[in-house]
């Protein structure tokens, strides 16, 4: 009998209840009936519940569905959630790589909570669920649960975290990190969403905060946190003798090669993690690994979708592990017995033929009864209403709703309940205003499932979020719409995921060993921090060295005095000797050198700046093109349109700079402006570095633009002299609306009758010819660059305020972070890589770079790897024949692409989710960028592999480059912007306007050489211009930050540092506040130090050059710009007579009273700010009293 699902899970509970059977078929649940029947079997059984689902991406979008009826956030504690995805490794079983960090910490939670919560729900996979894992005992022992107010030993603590797997680094930012200051621990448990930091006195906790991983600041207290292993193979257990004598006889009984069985020995004598470690599992514990089905509660029900298609996986996956089994035995690869790793077919089907299991299904079928089977319960569902489009070759269509709205009144009218998912609410806003056209009212304040339920009136509700197809559940009264039933293609989900740690990578983090400018002395080389007593007063010290063994000792609260070298060709330079007199020279020719190149890039950027010209109008039909996008704009994607919209309303040319990871959508910002541009008449010019970009971009904006009136053609090798021509005609009649192509548009002979736009799509990868012409139509029209590396010149540009700039640094929904390991080229390992991928459904890049011997790499990966189906590309190819080539790649007929770096720039293949690049030391650093970005454009986990002939045979330089990618890559998404400034101390700021700067950076330095930039720029516009400079104060009182209480040399450097950037009383008070927050109460040497860079700041805005205490007075000298009133002083010095005089050269002498520290300081601060009711602003001091000799 058909029942409501409401019925039918009430049904389901009693027959449960009653334990007469064991199995409970549950029939007819289409589309998201399913995980509504889940929701109500959870909510009404309170017992343990594990779902399986037969492949991994039905067990993901399942969690993903009934978390969101239950409401539970993604972004939830997995300690405290009820909801928890079991994930597969997504590996190759036997394969030598390590599965994601995530997914370890993902299947750690979930077994944690089958351990410890009372009544978790699991969802998981055939493939996951016959991996073993493991023993319960030692993930049970490895579970640590601290409380405020409990006593613990800090260095039981810290054991406990080591032999979990957790790494010991400076700051915890990512799942698996610790860090300990003092009584201070701050630990990143996969249980959390957020570290946390446990603080402690006298071995009791007496605080535990969540904090930022980005700012390391606290964000809220909390009285409880759960610490489980983060990893399943810690460093530690692989010292073991019995592991070293376990590994050798299975490496024997392999017939291993003995060179290869004393590298793996040598391996786990030193604790050392490689890929595909956990191969070892089966050795590292004395219990053997254990099914997971053993951590599942006796009591626990299960969920079985398609129990068919359960076995049938379980089967073809059983199959498999047979088959890498015997490979690996073949090429005598280590690998353990296949039974203590995983479960076989039949012991995974015995398993479940044992467990009280709900068998689901779609389809409602007649089977003759058996013993242990209750009755089938039958559900009545629908197929949610699918709205019907005018397809518009292909593009992203908007339907036509009055069915939608005839249906949703007639389920208003009934009283039922009727809700639409759709992502983000850019979406939500978006249907609101297409139903309401219709004369519904929306109910758009309702924010879950469960409060819709008992909402008070029955207004059809809009809702964030997502599932895979709605239902209409009539005997309900419920009715859910997905996104791709409203609009005919789905749009990816849109998960929170934290922004990047911050724009810019510091150049300003100094390490020992670095080169150094001293501003006043010149380059010299930093040897770290030294701890001096001078004139008996205890301080820290930047140690600098010079040219002959010279040192120098620079007080750190003069740190701004120092800058980090980064010159102008990579060459390290010479050191300076100190007291020659050269580098004042240096200083001299280059600010001469300077003031001419800033008027040289002033002309071209000041002609734009007071050009006249029209301001853009936003058409009509703006929202109808913003509506095709087939996303959610991410945060900085929807401010870089802002920034462009805004620019192209200006009475001036536009000249922005996007800068964004691959995939993280610039074209889009594009794809705007030229439909703004377009549909003002205007002619749009897209100019990219290669053809195979330029037919990606032609098809990318024909499908965007059609069924709008504007013609759009493209310019390339892949189209014949005759075809070209014609474009380039009927472009000069203002025939062609939008032109794409590669440098022939920039040729002589190509005209523009109204060319209003130019998108430059990276400009790094054009050459001289071609940069000089752009700088000439620079002048003329509005330009858009697009680039994830930005070219050194024109980051130098945005970053001096002459171009514009936006920052796209917020990943796309489920941007997967690039794993990128550094390996030797080694066939086993590359077939490995390969198949993993081509197992999973994906394609590979293999990017060999010499056209020369191209084919032989292919011939050989060939024989290697016969299961592929490989192709060669590369720039050396007749058009046509590169043309078909890399359409059989997108199509995916080919899977192997061997190509030369062709591939660099642009290409979105979402199903190419691993890149081999062969000798990678032979890349720059830009180009290993964007080469690795090809990848990773989709939901799953993507790989780059960089081979390297080996570290002693590549250049300095090379591994240099290659040692910054993996540190940049491996931190974080979204490096683009990082890994430019980068590249800046890398190759120097490089060609500014066509002229090589580099001499006179390499003389001074980027940073110093970009202060002159900044100062003749400022010069030469008329604008007022500070000198810089770093006062003296010395006031006999000792302020540094003891090693004792920040123990990390580099750490402290970090905080020299953001003291002396503090440009505000408050940037100071904050920092101080999150000292304390990190590293425990503050000590009074640091309190000491942030009054005296309190001080310091205040002089600076005074222009004050010196206060020194000597004795009971304060002498203070003023800078000779300093705008202060001579008369004042005199008045001020008499007012004050007994406490303060002035010398004849307004040197001011105040008395000073013994006493404490802070009684010293506020004593200086008084007088500073006496002397501050001085300032003129008119008139410097200089043009009204005699100068001030240093």
């Amino acid at each position: 009998m058909l029942r409501s699902l409401k019925e039918a899970a009430s049904e389901l509970e009693a027959r449960i209840t009653a334990g007469r059977d064991r199995r409970f078929p549950v029939m007819g649940l289409r589309g998201a009936a399913g995980a509504l029947m889940l929701r109500e079997t959870v909510l009404r059984l309170k017992r343990p519940l594990v779902a399986i689902a037969p492949r991994a991406n039905e067990a993901e979008a399942l969690a993903h569905e009934l978390k969101y009826f239950l409401g539970q956030s993604e972004d939830s504690d997995a300690g405290s959630s009820r909801v928890h995805h079991l994930p597969a490794w997504e590996i190759r079983p036997f394969a030598h790589v390590s599965p994601p960090s995530d997914i370890q910490g993902a299947q750690v939670a979930a077994l944690f909570s089958m351990l410890r919560q009372p009544a978790p729900v699991v969802i998981s996979s055939v493939e996951a669920l016959m991996m073993r894992t493991i023993p319960r005992a030692v993930l049970d022992h490895s579970i640590v649960r601290v409380s405020v107010g409990d006593r613990l030993d800090l260095k039981t603590l810290v054991d406990a975290l080591t032999t979990a797997g957790y790494q010991r680094i400076p700051q915890a930012e990512e799942p698996g990190d610790f860090s300990v200051r003092g009584g201070i621990v701050d630990v990143f448990s996969p249980l959390l969403s957020a570290p946390v930091r446990i603080e402690m006195e006298d071995d009791r906790v007496t605080s535990i905060r969540r904090f930022e991983p980005a700012s390391q600041r606290s964000a809220s207290a909390i009285q409880e946190a759960a610490i489980v292993r983060t990893r399943f193979v810690a460093p530690a257990p692989l010292k073991a003798p019995r592991v070293g004598a376990a590994v050798a006889v299975r490496a024997a009984d392999l017939g291993m090669v003995r060179k290869e069985v004393a590298e793996l020995e040598e391996t786990l004598a030193n604790g050392l993690l490689f890929p595909g470690v956990e191969l070892l599992m089966p050795y590292l514990f004395e219990a053997p690994l254990e099914p997971i089905f053993s951590y599942v509660p006796d009591s626990a029900i299960w969920w079985l979708l398609d129990p068919g298609r359960l076995v049938a996986e379980a089967q073809k996956y059983g199959e498999k592990i047979v088959a890498e089994a015997a490979a690996a035995a073949e090429k005598h690869s280590f690998h353990p017995d296949p039974a203590s790793l995983y479960l076989t077919c039949d012991e995974f089907e015995n398993a479940l033929a044992n467990q009280v299991a709900v068998e689901v299904g779609s389809l409602i079928t007649v089977s003759a009864p058996r013993e242990g089977w209750a009755e089938p319960v039958e559900v009545r569902s629908q197929a949610s209403l699918r709205l019907s489009s005018s397809e518009l070759s292909g593009a992203r269509a908007v339907p036509s709703f009055e069915p939608l709205a005839s249906q949703l009144k007639e389920v208003q009218r009934h009283q039922g309940r009727a809700l639409m998912i759709v992502e983000g609410p850019h979406q939500v806003a978006r249907l609101r205003r297409h139903l309401e056209a219709y004369d519904l009212e929306i109910n758009i304040e309702c924010k879950s499932f469960a409060e819709l339920l008992g909402w008070p009136d029955f207004r059809p509700a809009i809702m964030e979020g997502e599932i895979s197809a709605g239902v209409a559940l009539e005997a309900d009264g419920i009715y859910l719409y997905s996104e791709e039933e409203l609009f005919g293609e789905p749009r990816v989900r849109r998960r929170t995921r934290p922004t990047v740690k911050g724009a810019v990578l510091d150049l300003e983090e100094l390490r020992p060993e670095d080169l150094v400018v001293h501003i006043d002395h010149g380059i010299g080389r930093f040897r770290g921090l030294k701890h001096l007593r001078v004139a008996d007063i205890e301080g820290d010290f930047l140690n600098l060295e010079y040219a002959a063994s010279d040192t120098m000792y620079v007080p750190v609260e003069r740190i701004n005095l120092v800058q980090r070298y980064v010159g102008g060709d990579g060459e390290a330079p010479k050191l300076d000797r100190l007291g020659s007199g050269s580098w004042d020279k240096v200083k001299q020719r280059t600010r001469k050198a300077v003031l001419a190149m800033a008027s040289e890039l002033l002309e071209v950027y000041a002609a734009r700046e007071v050009l006249e010209a029209p301001a853009f109008t936003i058409p009509g039909e703006y929202q109808e093109f913003v509506d095709r996008f087939e996303f959610e704009e991410t945060a900085d994607q929807q401010s870089a349109i802002d920034d462009v919209l805004h620019d192209l309303s200006a009475a001036k040319p536009m000249d922005r700079l996007i800068c964004g990871d691959a995939g993280f959508g610039k074209t889009e910002v594009a794809l705007r402006a030229a439909f703004i541009a377009v549909m003002d008449t205007r002619q749009i010019a897209v100019l990219v570095p290669t053809t195979v970009l330029a037919e990606q971009h032609f098809n990318t904006f024909r499908k965007r633009f059609a069924g709008f009136p504007v013609r759009i053609e493209m310019v390339s090798r892949f189209r014949t002299p005759k075809e070209n021509r014609q474009v380039i005609d009927d472009l000069a009649a203002g025939k062609v609306d939008i032109v794409i192509g590669t440098h022939r548009l920039l040729q002589e002979g190509v005209n523009f009758p109204r060319l209003g736009l130019l998108v430059i799509d990276e400009e790094h990868r054009f050459g001289v010819v071609d940069k000089e012409r752009i700088k000439k139509l620079r002048k003329l029209v509005a330009v858009l660059t697009l680039t994830a590396t930005p070219i050194p010149r024109t980051l130098h540009m945005a970053m001096l305020g002459i171009r514009d700039l936006s920052i796209i640094q917020t990943p796309p929904p489920d941007r997967q972070q690039i794993r990128t390991f550094v390996a030797h080229f080694d066939d086993a390992l590359i077939r490995e890589v390969v198949l993993r991928e081509l197992n999973r459904g994906g394609q590979v890049f293999f990017v060999h770079n010499r056209v020369e011997n191209i084919d032989y790499i292919a011939r050989h990966l060939r024989t290697l790897i016969p299961e592929a189906k490989i192709a060669v590309a590369h720039g050396q190819m007749r058009e046509r024949q590169l043309e078909d080539v890399m359409r059989e790649f997108v199509d995916n007929r080919v899977n192997l692409l061997v190509c030369s770096a062709i591939v660099e720039s642009g290409l979105d293949i979402p199903n190419a989710n691993t890149m081999i690049i062969n000798r990678a030391d032979h890349f720059g650093l830009a180009q290993l960028y964007q080469l690795r970005g090809r990848v990773g454009r989709s939901r799953q986990k993507a790989y780059a592999y960089l081979l390297i002939p080996g570290e002693h045979i590549i250049t300095r330089d090379a591994k240099r480059r290659i040692d910054a990618l993996r540190e940049l890559v491996e931190a974080e998404a979204g490096s683009g912007f990082k890994l430019a400034m980068a590249d800046l101390e890398h190759r120097g700021a490089g060609n500014l306007l066509g002229r090589e700067q580099s001499g006179e950076i390499a003389a001074v330095g980027f940073e110093l050489y970009t202060e002159m930039m900044e100062q003749a720029i400022a010069e030469l516009r008329g604008e007022e211009w500070r000198p810089d400079f770093e006062p003296e104060l010395k006031l006999g009182i000792p302020a540094y930050i003891p090693d004792a209480y920040v123990p990390d040399e580099n750490e402290r450097l970090v905080l020299y540092r953001r003291f002396g950037r503090a440009n505000t009383e408050q940037d100071l008070f904050d920092l101080r506040d999150e000292i304390r927050d990190r590293f425990g109460p503050v000590p009074t040497l640091v309190e000491n130090l942030v009054a005296a860079m309190n001080l310091r700041r205040r002089m600076k805005e005074q222009m004050i050059l010196t206060a020194i205490v000597k004795g009971t007075q304060l002498e203070v000298r003023f800078h000779p710009d300093a705008p202060v009133e001579p008369a004042k002083l005199v008045v001020l010095a008499r007012e004050n007579r007994r406490t303060m005089k002035l010398t004849p050269s307004y040197q001011v002498i105040a008395r000073i009273e013994p006493g404490e520290y802070q009684q010293v300081f506020a004593q200086v601060d008084g007088i500073l700010q006496a002397l501050a009711t001085c300032e003129k602003l008119e008139h410097p001091m200089s043009s009204v009293a005699s100068p001030i000799v240093n």
